[in-house]
């Protein structure tokens, strides 16, 4: 064993061999952007059932379970993959996961709109970590046919759940509940949890960045000479 294997070894790394990566390798990280889109698009299928059985609820408020899991998604979805980057993506990946695992047993078991909304955020807080560290555990690995190939492969996975979201909502919400739809996730989550550490290696750390300003304080450029907030020393 090389000495670089070693150390990825005693880091809890496994390391692959050069070559293509292997079936479940690609499996594990493009379930990321498959069940985050399928999730993007579900709920539209599941919209009248909702509102059929949360009683008082119209149909602008069901709409949020839209709305607030796509916002949630797009805001925590930089901040998460720099963290990523600092913490380790095999980490924030499962991590990730596991949140979303979370936020969709909330769903499922929602009694009310404010809890299911709620169970919303929180999935979108898990896709929005689960989704960019899957793409940079996949892009470490070692491949033949390069990198382009492996994100193409990545980003169709996305397109496929998010075409399939509607069918499998309807399809679910018809034949069981629309419950259900959520709750399908969660053994698929757990399983991919489990096999993760086994098939993906962590990668490298990077500590010392920080974390993205979101109010750009450090970054600010500062004011053109007419304006009024300039300093006047």
């Amino acid at each position: 064993m090389s000495a670089r294997a070693a150390e990825q070894t005693r880091n809890g790394r496994h390391p692959l061999e050069p070559g293509s990566p292997s079936g479940l390798a690609l499996l594990l990280t493009m379930l990321g952007p498959f069940l985050v889109s399928m999730d993007v698009s579900i709920t539209n299928a599941l919209q009248p059932p909702i509102e059929r059985s949360l009683h008082g609820v119209g149909t602008v408020a069901v709409s949020w379970t839209i709305t607030a899991y796509a916002i949630t998604f797009a805001a925590v979805l930089v901040p998460a993959g720099r963290f990523a980057d600092r913490a380790g993506r095999r980490r924030t990946f499962i991590g990730g996961f596991a949140l979303f695992a979370a936020g969709s047993a909330t769903c499922a078991a929602a009694p009310d709109l404010p809890v299911l909304l709620i169970g919303r955020v929180v999935q979108g807080t898990g896709a929005a970590a689960a989704q960019p560290a899957s793409l940079g555990l996949l892009l470490a690995l070692p491949s033949r046919t390069g990198r382009s190939l492996l994100a193409a492969w990545w980003a169709a996975a996305g397109a496929v759940g998010i075409a399939l979201g509607p069918v499998v909502g309807g399809a679910i919400a018809v034949l069981v509940s629309w419950r259900w739809a959520f709750l399908v996730n969660v053994p698929i989550i757990a399983a991919a949890c489990v096999l993760t550490p086994r098939a993906l290696p962590e990668t490298d750390r990077h500590p010392d960045g920080s974390l993205p300003d979101p109010l750009a304080r450090s970054h600010s450029p500062q004011p053109p000479p007419w304006s009024p907030w300039r300093s006047r020393n």
